[in-house]
């Protein structure tokens, strides 16, 4: 586990020419058994992330599973 750090990008894609589904691009940062910050480029797709639209947009509520 760790903490979401700077932006959440949240794309949307294109399978097979017509489904679309939703990509969130995260950073996570967390510290080691050491102390050391480590920091981790992920990305959730489809139904392991939840979403709730603001005015501003989409933002990421959560991550499910691994």
């Amino acid at each position: 586990m760790g903490n979401i750090v700077g932006e959440v990008y949240v794309l949307e894609r294109v399978k097979n020419k017509k489904d679309i589904f939703k990509v969130a691009n995260i950073f996570v940062v967390y510290k080691n058994d050491k102390g050391k910050k480590l920091y981790h480029n992920r990305f959730a797709y489809v139904k392991r992330v939840k979403f709730q639209k603001t005015l501003d947009g989409e933002i990421l509520l959560g991550s499910l599973g691994k």
